[in-house]
């Protein structure tokens, strides 16, 4: 009886860790078919052009979860008072020079993320 309780439960371990992996294929694949649909009606843009970024995303992660996920990662330490303060330069039209501005708590305030979301885009060039 000890052997047959045993292999019942590598069983059911193995079992419910194939459907993940199932299940997981299936996402990507369909992602993948997302993707290669999405391919297929890209604008062409110029190679002058410094970057482009695709106008749709279709994935979203609300900040505050992601953040917390990452708790003891240096990433998250002080993320969105530099986000902001990067987006605040960009809005305002000063130069990237590789050192980022430092602006006021202030002017941080004037700055909302809108439903305090950030978007994973396909594109980037």
């Amino acid at each position: 009886k000890k052997n047959t309780v045993s292999s019942m439960t590598r069983i059911e371990t193995r079992e419910r860790l194939m459907g993940k992996i199932v299940k997981a294929r299936a996402t990507l694949a369909s992602r993948e078919g997302d993707a290669g649909s999405q391919r297929r009606q890209r604008q062409r843009t110029s190679p002058s052009d410094h970057y482009h970024i695709s106008k749709y995303a279709t994935t979203s992660f609300d900040l505050t979860g992601w953040l917390s996920e990452l708790p003891e990662d240096d990433l998250a330490v002080d993320f969105i008072p530099k986000l902001k303060d990067h987006l605040l330069g960009r809005i305002r039209g000063i130069e990237y020079t590789g050192d980022e501005l430092e602006f006021t708590d202030e002017e941080r305030a004037q700055l909302i993320i809108a439903n305090n979301k950030i978007y994973e885009h396909n594109v980037l060039r």
